[in-house]
């Protein structure tokens, strides 16, 4: 089995409602999303599971980038937790058509440098 790791980043905004802080008002996050996805094995001749020029390309059309997630996902609250299960979530369905062997073991969702979360099933 191969593992995969794809990293991309988003710049988003958001607001926790129902905290007691300064995340209760708009702040802003450049996110660094981690995917992790494993493969039974390499297809030849090519002597590789999956391009990962198509795998970015499909997360490109997931990750969000330069959004409001309050208004995205019609959350009160779009943690760290939330976005990481809603985009293992999206992605689960995405991959399932266009890489049939291809699974998704994880998504984690670094906030800062030193803080992240990690969806996984």
């Amino acid at each position: 089995m191969y593992l995969y790791k794809i990293k991309m980043r988003g710049s988003i905004a958001h607001h926790l409602e129902n905290y007691k802080g300064d995340c209760s008002r708009v702040h802003g996050h450049t996110l660094e999303i981690v995917s992790t996805f494993d493969f039974p094995g390499v297809k030849e001749p090519e002597n590789m599971a999956v391009d990962f020029k198509e795998l970015k390309a499909l997360l490109k059309e997931i990750i969000p980038d330069h959004l409001d997630l309050n208004e995205k996902y019609q959350c009160a609250n779009p943690t760290a937790e939330f976005l990481a299960k809603v985009i293992f979530k999206q992605l689960e369905k995405a991959i399932e058509k266009k890489f049939p062997n291809l699974t998704v073991r994880a998504i984690t969702v670094w906030e800062s440098s030193d803080a992240s979360c990690t969806y996984g099933e």
